[in-house]
Parts: structure tokens; C-alpha cells; sequence
């Protein structure tokens, strides 16, 4: 894949607390796009807690109204997200449209409707895709993604590897639960080697949309702790795995780290509406029953304004409490104050 101004977002010196992995460096702006609140399956995570039913961004809207405003404010990278954008039959011609004016572009998908003749129609020079596997097993990821069957899951693992052969595997993300064992995902990396991925990303569940309710499939600090030590020395002193990066994200900070920064506003996300988030997670854990937060406290304003998003980011950092409490530094994740309705000053503890 062609190269572009990425940004680490943690360092060996801080807790890995922010949901994100990697920005761009300023000038250049990373988005995230939801193109369709629909999907295929019921994860039991599911930030969005997405359903069959919603609505899709339509190649129209995108191209009269998104393309010009993404370009204005320097935005090099695009993350396609949903529910499942290949849901959504305008799919293809978004992404020619984002690639034809070279903007990298992520397709962030569940992979159980990839088909090969959309790989041989996208340039891999500017698209990559991260795929969501959770466990190796139809006991496991299918389970927990609830798929229709052992062929329907198969099927998702022959995608991914077919991904992987026309080099467009980026990140392979992994929601750990107790459906899996360790053991199991010590498989996982061996596929995700295999796969030729360049990383795997393992993000406990978190209290988010379905999420909420799911936590009788949480693994505990001490199994947390058992998952990254037995990956650990799986991967160590291995020639083969030097290529492929293991992210934990929110794992128990047994060493005391100071948090990671919040990052809100670096990575905007822009809902099939318009609507555009300072930071996704926070709008997902506003969301929530037990919650005192709205979401209109995370929405910056909407794609369709006469501003440009950067001015609407930068009006919103200026003045809102989300940027001048909840993002100060070493206090971690916002979103995650936000969904244990917590004060936004408040520390975020792993």
C-alpha cells in the first residue's frame, strides 16, 4: 500500500486507553465514515447495536456533499465503517470516488460478503481492509458474531485469506470474550500470520450499545492478564511474527503507566446523516440508559454545514466541556467515563 503521514497514538510509556490505533500527521486528516447504520449479523459488542434495518450514505449525497468537504480539509485517509458497509450497494463506487482523488481508504468489515470481483475492481494501492475475527472456531467468532452456521463462518475465513492474497490485509481485530480460550487465540495469530496481516488489535468488550448487556462474556483483569502473557510468549524470540504487530488495547496497566492521551478530534466520525462526532465512542456511550450525557454533547455539527470540518472541530474544542475537561492529560479515555457515567475530570483506571 501506498505510504501516508501516519501517527502512533501510544508509546511503550503509556497505557494504550484510546480505541484508536494510529492518526495522520497535521496537516493531513484521518476520518472515519459511517456509510450505513445496517449489518448482515448481531454481533454481541456491537457499539451501534446495528440491526437489518437503518440508512445507508448514497453515492449522491457522498459525491455532492462529502467528497468536496473531505478534500478541502485535507483529509488523506478514510475508515468505511457501518454496520457492515458492504451493505450498502454504493459501496464500490464510494470507494472509486475516494480513490480516484487519492485518498487512502480502510473498509473496517465483518468479511462474510467480500467477494473477489470487488477485489479485482478497487485499486490495492489505496484501499486495505480491517476484518473482525474473534475466535478460529464456529463455537467461538460464530457464536459471538451470531452467524448462520459453520459454512456461513468457513466462508468469513476464506474471505480473509483471500484478502490477504491480493495483499490488501491491513489489521485483523479481535474482540476477546470467553467463547474463545487462549489457546484459541494463539491460533488466531498463526491464521492472521498466515493471512499476511499487519497487525491484530485485541480490544476487550466494552460497555457500548450491545456491549452493555453482553458482560456476562467479559474476561476478567485476570484472564486479561493470563490472554496478553500467553500471546506473549507465543509470539517472542519467533522470527516469523516480527512482521506483525499485537496492539492490546484497555488490557490491565500492571505497571502503573500513565494514561495515553485522549485523542478526540483527531479522528472525527462522520455518521450517515451528517452528523459529525468529536469522538465516536463518546457518542455510543452517550447512548446508554443509565446515562446523564446526550448525544448532541459529542456531535461538533453536520457534514451538509457551510463550514468546513475543521472549522466546526476547532469552534467545538474552543468552547465545549468535552475538550476542556475530559481530554486533559493522563486522565485516558473520555468515551469510557462517559459510558460508567462519570464526570469528565474524572480518571479513567484500567
Amino acid at each position: 500500500m501506498a505510504s501516508i503521514n501516519l501517527k502512533w497514538l501510544y508509546t511503550d510509556d503509556t497505557s494504550a486507553n484510546c480505541f484508536f490505533r494510529t492518526t495522520l500527521n497535521p496537516p493531513d486528516m484521518k476520518i472515519m465514515l459511517q456509510i450505513t447504520e445496517r449489518c448482515n449479523l448481531h454481533c454481541k459488542h456491537c457499539f451501534l447495536s446495528a440491526t437489518e434495518t437503518g440508512s445507508d450514505l448514497t453515492y449522491n449525497d457522498f459525491r455532492e456533499h462529502f467528497l468536496h468537504k473531505l478534500i478541502g480539509s485535507n483529509v488523506k485517509k478514510v475508515t468505511l465503517t457501518g454496520g457492515e458497509p458492504f451493505v450498502n450497494q454504493d459501496l464500490l463506487a464510494i470507494v472509486h470516488l475516494l480513490t480516484d482523488n487519492a485518498i487512502h481508504t480502510c473498509i473496517c468489515t465483518n468479511a462474510s460478503l467480500i467477494t473477489e470481483e470487488f477485489l479485482q475492481l478497487i485499486d490495492s494501492r489505496l484501499v486495505h481492509f480491517n476484518v473482525s475475527l474473534d475466535g478460529i472456531s464456529y463455537t467461538s467468532h460464530g457464536k459471538f458474531r451470531e452467524i448462520a452456521d459453520n459454512d456461513s463462518f468457513l466462508k468469513v475465513l476464506d474471505n480473509i485469506n483471500l484478502v490477504g492474497s491480493y495483499d490488501m490485509l491491513n489489521g485483523i481485530l479481535i474482540t476477546p470474550n470467553k467463547l474463545s480460550s487462549p489457546a484459541e487465540y494463539v491460533q488466531l495469530c498463526d491464521f492472521a500470520l498466515a493471512a499476511k496481516a499487519n497487525y491484530i488489535l485485541m480490544n476487550p468488550l466494552s460497555p457500548f450499545g450491545r456491549g452493555k448487556s453482553a458482560y456476562n462474556l467479559v474476561l476478567d483483569q485476570s484472564e486479561l492478564e493470563s490472554l496478553r502473557n500467553c500471546l506473549i510468549k507465543h509470539l517472542q524470540g519467533k522470527p516469523e511474527f516480527s512482521s506483525l504487530q499485537t496492539v492490546f488495547i484497555r488490557f490491565p496497566n500492571k505497571d502503573n503507566k500513565p494514561c495515553s492521551a485522549c485523542h478526540a478530534g483527531t479522528i472525527p466520525y462522520i455518521f450517515t446523516n451528517g452528523d459529525i462526532a468529536i469522538c465516536p465512542y463518546a457518542v455510543f456511550a452517550s447512548e446508554n440508559l443509565d446515562n446523564d450525557y446526550l448525544r448532541s454533547d459529542f456531535i461538533v455539527g453536520n457534514i451538509f454545514s457551510s463550514q468546513s470540518i475543521d472549522e466546526q472541530i476547532n469552534q467545538y474544542k474552543s468552547s465545549h466541556r468535552f475538550c476542556q475537561q475530559g481530554t486533559a492529560e493522563n486522565l485516558g479515555c473520555a468515551a469510557i467515563k462517559v459510558a460508567n457515567n462519570l464526570p469528565l475530570s474524572a480518571q479513567d483506571i484500567l
